[in-house]
């Protein structure tokens, strides 16, 4: 759960993910290969579930993430050998802006809730280099001035050549922004390249983990793109600086000892999550051999 008293004295600028916080896997590119039904809940699921076996293993093995897709969309072991080729080909072969068709309404939403607050904003994503693309014409965002929420920049690994955990692909965002990664917050759902990145960068993390998938205690969490906005929103109002004191109709100054509430009460603390969720369970004890996935 994040801690609101623990933000940094302002925040200036948020940078977001696209896969997994606006776009995720669209289940009818995969359920052919997957020979199971599964709706779209489902589909977002398998999605996180692929990403916490990513971040279990610490490093970007893909193969965890296609094994654990898999299960957790109720494939049963004994077929893993048969699907997940099948899988890493639907996955692959198609450009990124058709696989990641799955948008998230109230992320989308949320963004425009964040532009309100005032803070810069810019998307920073491992892609193909159309990730700008797909964000204009789903109307979730654009650079400059338009119809949907307004971004300063997207980052996009497949047009900067770096690609997260890499340092760089942050700092190029900040470079945009003109902002100091002490000010920034990247917010993604992935470990291994979105806090380990923004770590690297300078930049505070914060979790996207829908599912409770995560356990680690060293970074902030939240639920929903909804719930960042509201940290980013008392973290600049509980801090802005409030005006000279103003006399009453009496003429009398307000007490020192008055002090205004500037949010709620703090939220309940994080709960304890299991270590391993029953898909990495099942995946361990697989010792069949998965394919790597190209690129």
């Amino acid at each position: 759960m994040v801690d609101l008293m623990a933000m940094p004295a302002a925040v200036e600028a948020v940078l977001l993910d696209l896969g997994g916080v606006f776009a995720l896997p669209h289940p009818d590119r995969v359920r052919f290969a997957l020979g199971v039904e599964f709706d779209e809940e489902g589909a977002t699921r398998s999605h996180h579930a692929g990403i916490a076996a990513i971040d279990a293993l610490g490093r970007g093995e893909w193969s965890a993430y296609f094994t654990a897709y898999a299960l957790e969309a109720g494939v049963p072991p004994s077929r893993l050998r048969v699907v997940l080729p099948v899988l890493v080909r639907a996955f692959r072969e198609p450009p990124d802006v058709e696989v990641w068709s799955l948008f998230v309404p109230s992320a989308v939403e949320a963004l425009k809730r964040l532009e309100e607050t005032g803070v810069a904003l810019a998307v920073v994503s491992n892609s193909d280099g159309t990730v700008e693309r797909l964000l204009r014409d789903n109307a979730i965002c654009q650079v400059g001035e338009g119809a949907d929420t307004c971004v300063s920049v997207v980052v996009d690994s497949g047009a900067v050549g770096a690609e997260k955990p890499d340092p760089a692909i942050f700092t190029h965002a900040l470079d945009v922004l003109g902002v100091e990664p002490t000010r920034a917050i990247h917010v993604g759902d992935a470990v291994h390249a979105d806090v380990a990145g923004a770590r690297a960068a300078g930049v505070r993390p914060v979790h996207l983990d829908p599912y409770g998938f995560c356990s680690l205690e060293d970074h902030e969490h939240v639920r929903a793109l909804d719930d960042l906005v509201e940290m980013v929103y008392a973290g600049r109002v509980s801090r802005r600086s409030r005006p000279a004191p103003r006399p009453d109709r009496r003429g009398r100054f307000p007490r020192a000892t008055r002090r205004r509430r500037s949010h709620g009460p703090l939220p309940p603390p994080r709960d304890a999550r299991p270590l391993r969720s029953r898909w990495w369970d099942r995946w361990e004890a697989s010792t069949r051999p998965t394919p790597r996935p190209r690129g």
